[in-house]
């Protein structure tokens, strides 16, 4: 199987149910407030990679938001305290989840719909993906139809996200969960 990562589009309105859900510690079936969702299996770390790599920094943590829904603080000093192994336990067990703002979507949705395909050619070096271990580590140029970890498909998951985020940013006020 391997790596994916899925997007879950949210009203504003289910967001913030959600929020409270999980603030109040209970687990949420994101899928039943979903209006839709977008889902990359195991190329997303490369798309991130070029991303960055072309178009800069604020592509940073596109797959893998920083900003969180969570009962736990753990910049608190109480947090703090806990052994390495109790942080895990704690983090494993409480329901969390990664998101990003309407205003986070828009300022993605605004370099990508910018940005043409053909772009990903220009950057794309598989040699430099599997040098700095972006996962799969198993790159390569050809770029055949039945092939995948290429600049082909990089350049279907752009398509795909490009098209998704359209969508979201079309239903202001929009947020996506982040699994």
């Amino acid at each position: 199987m391997g790596l994916s990562v899925s997007y879950f589009h949210l009203s504003k309105e289910s967001f913030f149910e959600v929020k409270e859900k999980i603030l109040n510690k209970g687990r949420v079936d994101i899928e039943k407030y979903s209006i839709e969702h977008f889902y990359i299996e195991k190329s997303f770390f490369g798309l991130e990679f070029i991303l960055m790599k072309g178009l800069g920094h604020l592509f940073e943590g596109i797959f893998a938001p920083k900003t969180s829904i969570c009962s736990i603080n753990f910049e608190s000093e109480n947090f703090k305290k806990l052994s390495v192994d109790e942080q895990f336990e704690l983090f494993d067990s409480i329901p969390q989840e990664s998101y990003m703002s309407p205003d986070r979507i828009l300022e993605i949705f605004d370099q990508l719909n910018e940005l043409k395909p053909h772009k990903i050619d220009e950057w794309y070096d598989f040699e430099e993906l599997n040098k700095n271990k972006i996962y799969p580590e198993i790159w390569h140029n050809d770029n055949s139809e039945n092939k995948a970890f290429n600049a082909r498909d990089l350049k279907e998951n752009l398509i795909e996200l490009k098209e998704f985020l359209k969508k979201v940013t079309q239903k202001r006020n929009s947020y996506i969960i982040v699994r």
